[in-house]
């Protein structure tokens, strides 16, 4: 999903009156949160083994989907 985002970069620029340098940031930002993230993941896999951090990690996406799908529209 993150890699097929930059194809957008015109519309978004069009609907929101954005520069060149703000649709740059906003897509960045979806790296950053990934690159923030993938340092303690490892070091968590590496202390408790990979297994239980990818099933607990699949386990939370899932609770937070459901979250969001019975969360109302507003």
């Amino acid at each position: 999903m993150i890699i097929g985002l930059p194809v957008l970069a015109p519309a978004l620029r069009d609907a929101h009156s954005l520069s060149l340098v703000q649709v740059g940031v906003l897509l960045d930002s979806l790296w950053v949160g990934t690159l923030r993230t993938l340092l303690p993941w490892g070091l968590l896999a590496d202390r408790v083994g990979e297994r239980l951090v990818l099933a607990s990690g699949l386990l939370v996406c899932a609770v937070l989907l459901v979250g969001a799908a019975s969360a109302e529209k507003f």
